[in-house]
């Protein structure tokens, strides 16, 4: 044990709150989620499917523009959620462009 220096044992102590408690953040989720399942529980399995569906085209669509594959303008970017994919939304001034 030549040359080695010790130290003496501390206990570990909890790390000091950075910017707060999270308890005000937590709240607010917690209340986003019960209105969720509230929204859930008055919704028709066809208004859920509906949803389901517009926020999948949106993360399609969403996920094209960020990797470049084509450039929407705002206004068809929301046709194409609400309505889906037709050729009449494709048609629409504003259409997709390749990028």
């Amino acid at each position: 044990m030549d040359g080695e220096r010790r130290v003496p044992w501390r206990e570990v102590e909890p790390l000091p709150d950075l910017n707060g408690t999270l308890e005000p953040m937590l709240k607010t989720v917690s209340a986003l989620r019960d209105a969720w399942e509230d929204a859930l529980r008055v919704a028709s399995p066809e208004d859920v499917l509906a949803a389901r569906e517009r926020r999948l085209r949106r993360h399609a669509i969403e996920t094209g523009i960020i990797e470049r594959l084509y450039d929407l303008d705002w206004g068809v970017t929301e046709a194409l959620v609400a309505e889906g994919l037709s050729s009449e939304v494709a048609s629409r001034a504003g259409a997709p462009r390749a990028g």
